[in-house]
């Protein structure tokens, strides 16, 4: 027994642990010291250039470096002779001693020509053992081709793991220095805004100081010749009667004759220049500072405009109305949606601008594709517009007029029909994503969104608190513009 165990022991350490056979051409790997075949390292490396892996301890390494193991081939081919002696007794039958030249498929065993003649036997399946070598070592190469390549699969994986590991530890890098720099931005933007307010207040405090301050001397003035009046009184009415009454009249005139001019009339109140309209500028050029943007001069489009929507002279304001007006025909026009786009369309960079929303009762505002449906086909009830090279062109189908006001669900307002928005309804707020986004507000006075076109980002924030709201995340693909739609109240632009 102890014999038999020293031969295993040494055939295993004859053996690769890649084909599971006799060593072939054995060889280091300088890396980690391990041998295998030439050809089943090479064959397991094949197609890389780094990222060796060693296929029995695992360990990864960068260089390709195989030393020959000659000594180990010899231990190899010694093995060989000395365990074929031993083979030859292990391959007898020990009940006939008869060689085993048969594999039972059954028992899944050698046995001999004898035992295969049995009763045991006779009924089962049995071929050669050279036969059956064959067959099981190629079921092996198999097994092991597949494990190989469920191998590679893995430490490819493995591989892009780490790689995005990496990539995470750069962007977590890159964000915080971002996150550093902008916040260090905003801290020095916040005390350039304190030393502004507070240089105001001093100044305003001074000129009130020095108003005052003027009006004290006046008054002491005035209160010392007072006094000098009211002493030389009490003195003349001291004297005798003859000195009395002499010049007295003089003296009464001068005390009934003093009159003097009322000090500058001052409110000592400070302005409160802490109040909600400087938070609010401060806010809006934090915002504007922090995305990096200067806000759009935004105006809005006559040529869009629903003709139930009145526009102001300057074009800032939309209002929805409860008339329709009569408007000239326009491709342009959203004829059947309360709606109306901004003047100025954008195919790239990075735009902000903001809207006064607090005397809006329903509304949703955002951004929309050039090719937004902008008609209602009134003979299927269905969105439709067309586009040409120039983005417009007249309606192919015949103008049947609408007998009704816009209603809520004429349009669907989603990203899918190249409209991205938030809604206020009923009181209710809603980024119009799809499924919707409801969003628990505060009622915000004016709303700020932010388009980066070629970050793919739509943003809103209140522009008075700069909380962000919502983002949209998208690939804009042709030109798209501010885009409003009122249903009742008002809207207005800055």
């Amino acid at each position: 027994m102890a014999a038999a165990s020293s031969a295993e022991n040494l055939q295993e350490e004859a053996t690769c642990s890649v084909c599971l056979d006799y060593f072939k051409d054995p060889v280091i790997v300088a890396a980690c010291g391990h041998d295998f075949c030439r050809s089943c390292i090479t064959q397991c490396w094949e197609g890389l250039d780094a990222n060796f892996t060693c296929p029995q301890c695992r360990e990864t390494f960068q260089q390709r470096v195989l030393i020959p193991n000659r000594k180990l081939a010899n231990v190899t081919e010694i093995t060989k002779q000395l365990l074929q002696k031993t083979v030859r007794k292990d391959s007898c039958c020990e009940k006939h001693n008869e060689v085993l030249k048969l594999f039972c498929e059954h028992d899944q065993k050698p046995i001999c020509v004898v035992c295969g003649f049995s009763q045991e036997h006779k009924a089962h399946a049995m071929c050669l053992v050279e036969e059956a070598e064959q067959k099981y070592k190629a079921d092996l190469e198999q097994c092991l081709q597949q494990l190989r390549s469920k191998l590679t699969d893995i430490q490819t994986q493995q591989s892009n793991e780490e790689e995005n590991i990496v990539k995470v530890k750069i962007q977590e890098e890159t964000q915080r220095k971002r996150i550093t720099s902008e916040f260090e931005e905003m801290r020095q933007f916040l005390n350039v805004e304190e030393q502004v307010f507070l240089a105001k207040l001093k100044q305003e405090e001074k000129e009130i100081l020095q108003t005052l301050n003027a009006n004290i001397s006046q008054l002491k003035e005035q209160s010392s010749s007072l006094k000098e009046q009211i002493a030389e009184i009490e003195e003349k009415c001291q004297q005798p009667a003859i000195e009395f009454l002499n010049r007295v009249i003089d003296v009464l005139h001068r005390g009934s004759s003093m009159n003097f001019p009322q000090p500058e009339v001052v409110h000592c109140g400070l302005k409160k220049t802490s109040s909600g309209v400087m938070c609010q500028n401060i806010a809006l050029n934090n915002i504007k500072k922090k995305l990096k943007v200067s806000e759009v001069s935004l105006s809005l489009d006559p040529q869009t405009v629903n003709p139930y929507l009145f526009l102001s002279g300057d074009q800032k304001i939309v209002s929805w109305g409860n008339t329709e007006q009569a408007l000239q025909m326009n491709p342009k026009r959203f004829d059947d949606y309360p709606c109306v786009l901004g003047s100025e369309g954008f195919t790239s960079g990075k735009h902000y601008w903001v809207v006064q929303v607090n005397k809006g009762i329903n509304w949703s505002m955002g951004v929309a594709n050039m090719s937004v449906s902008r008609k209602l086909d009134k003979r299927t009830n269905q969105p439709y517009f067309v586009q040409t090279y120039d983005g417009f062109r007249t309606i192919l189908h015949e103008s049947i007029p609408i007998k009704r006001a816009p209603q809520k669900g004429d349009m669907e307002e989603s990203p899918e029909r190249g409209i991205w928005a938030l809604e206020h309804w009923k009181g209710q707020y809603q980024a119009l994503s799809n499924p919707v986004t409801p969003l628990s507000l505060i009622k915000p006075q004016i709303l700020g969104m932010y388009l980066d076109y070629d970050g793919g980002e739509l943003s809103f924030y209140n522009a008075d608190t700069e909380e962000h709201i919502y983002t949209f995340t998208a690939s804009f693909t042709e030109r798209i513009f501010p885009y409003f739609c009122v249903w009742s109240g008002t809207l207005k632009i800055f």
